[in-house]
């Protein structure tokens, strides 16, 4: 007989704070603005949350940004990083 594990744990807070920090592919199941008068619906686009503190309280800021605008900006950076290492 096989029985299924299952864990109960609260997460450590931080840990949760820093997973969602990441660029990270969604699906935008309501319109989001990836650029300068671009907006996107029911299709998949990167996104990644910034973690604010402050005093009336903490809050997640996201910000989204196009398949194709990510992957340009990630070509951009390996050119970039290319260009200091020779």
């Amino acid at each position: 007989m096989k029985l299924m594990k299952i864990k109960f744990g609260k997460k450590d807070y931080y840990d949760e704070c820093l997973a969602t920090e990441d660029w990270h592919k969604w699906f935008a199941w309501f319109p989001v603005k990836v650029g300068c008068q671009d907006y996107r619906w029911l299709e998949f686009v990167n996104r990644r949350s910034l973690y604010h503190m402050g005093e009336s309280g903490d809050w997640y800021v996201f910000e989204y940004l196009s398949l194709e605008k990510k992957a340009m900006t990630d070509a951009q950076m390996e050119k970039h990083l290319s260009k200091g290492l020779d």
